[in-house]
C-alpha cells in the first residue's frame, strides 16, 4: 500500500499539481490543469492518480480532500489531496 499526496498551486487560470509520496518530497509526476478552481484542481489530480493505478493494476482506496485546511484567503490558490 502506498499512499500519494497531490499538491497544486495556481498561478492565472493555470493549476500545476504534482504528486508526492510525502507532502514535502520529490515529484513523481506533474500534471497542469486550466479550470475553475480548487475543486477542478483537485478533480483533475484525482483522475490522473486513478487512470495511472489502473493501468498498473493498482487500486485507490480512499481519497481525503484536504483544500479546507488552508486559510481561507489562500484557498484559490492552493489545493491538497491524500489517495
Amino acid at each position: 500500500m502506498a499512499v500519494l499526496f497531490a499538491h497544486g498551486t495556481r498561478g492565472g487560470d493555470t493549476w500545476a499539481i504534482g504528486a508526492q509520496i510525502r507532502p514535502d518530497g520529490d515529484l513523481l509526476g506533474e500534471i497542469t490543469a486550466v479550470g475553475r478552481g480548487q475543486e477542478h484542481a483537485s478533480d483533475a489530480a484525482l483522475t490522473w492518480i486513478r487512470s495511472h493505478c489502473a493501468s498498473n493494476g493498482f487500486e485507490i482506496l480512499r481519497v481525503e480532500n484536504f483544500n479546507d485546511q488552508y486559510p481561507e484567503a489562500q484557498r484559490p490558490y492552493f489545493a491538497l489531496v491524500r489517495s
